[in-house]
């Protein structure tokens, strides 16, 4: 026969087992939900900017003679994103199409407009006119403040002349570039490319750049270049200029070339590929950028 006190320890036993599985569900389905409790958060953007990913290209200037810049398009913004006054006139063209121009026999105008990060013959048009003088007679001419300079030939290839017509200004804008683009047109270009930025608002780059694309005519094929990092002014306010160029090409339907990401993903420190200013790009940066051109339009 069970004695009394046996049936009372079973008892204990029993409550103490039943309330170890009560306490037990209950912490279960309220894990996380207390006032101390952390909850995963999303991570945070990049604080970089537009990115891309290396290719690891063959044959690029890096200053550290390590592959070479992404030629991929960077991170782009919300798909509305300047869509308050998109591009109305043009259907838009591809990067090949602009290549097979400058790979071609038959003569080629091109047109560059832009700031300073172009002007002069150090910098980065005179340097991709006399790669293009490789392959192909080219006539090159600066824009001197009232027009367009006498034209310097700079090769005796094969095939049509390439004429690079540059339209670089210190200190330009789209706004600045559209009053001029009469002056600009006196010979129809069959490109242009847009190097344009660094002194943009980009809350009214959408307007700023839809308004200068119709003046210059947009029944040429075009692109935009998307200026490189540098060392001066707000980073932050960098991405906001280069993310506001990208989104406008998108709704305009031209390539964009990432000069932007090339500088910011090279193996070489930033540093190293900009003059004594922080800005403007060195003999270094210069080769990057030229290289970065050729890999997105050629030829």
């Amino acid at each position: 026969m069970v004695s009394k006190n046996a049936l009372t320890a079973a008892g204990l036993g029993l409550l103490a087992f039943v309330t170890a599985i009560l306490v037990g569900f209950a912490m279960l389905h309220g894990r996380g939900t207390g006032p101390g409790s952390a909850v995963p958060q999303p991570p945070p953007p990049s604080a970089t900017g537009p990115v891309g990913t290396s290719t690891g290209s063959s044959g690029s200037p890096s200053a550290a003679g390590t592959p070479g810049p992404s030629t991929s398009s960077p991170a782009g913004p919300s798909s509305s994103a300047g869509s308050e006054s998109s591009p109305t006139a043009g259907s838009g063209n591809s990067a090949d199409e602009i290549k097979a121009l400058l790979r071609g026999s038959e003569p080629v105008t091109v047109l560059v407009v832009g700031d300073e990060s172009g002007a002069g013959s150090s910098l980065w048009v005179r340097k991709w006119a006399d790669d293009i003088a490789e392959q192909r007679p080219v006539a090159y001419q600066q824009w001197d403040g009232d027009g367009f300079g006498s034209a310097q030939k700079l090769g005796e290839g094969s095939g049509g002349v390439v004429t690079i017509r540059n339209a670089s200004i210190s200190d330009a804008t789209a706004e600045s570039l559209a009053e001029l683009a009469d002056d600009l047109l006196d010979e129809a270009p069959d490109v242009v490319i847009i190097n344009l930025a660094a002194h943009e608002d980009p809350d009214d780059v959408p307007a700023d750049m839809t308004a200068l694309w119709e003046a210059l005519g947009s029944d040429a094929l075009g692109a935009v270049v998307l200026q490189n990092s540098h060392k001066q002014g707000n980073p932050s306010q960098q991405v906001d200029n280069v993310s506001a160029m990208r989104a406008w090409a998108v709704e305009a339907k031209l390539p964009t070339v990432d000069v932007y990401g090339a500088f910011a993903h090279d193996s070489a420190p930033l540093a190293t590929l900009l003059d004594g200013g922080g800005q403007l790009p060195n003999a270094a940066g210069v080769r990057l950028w030229v290289f970065t051109v050729q890999s997105a339009i050629g030829p």
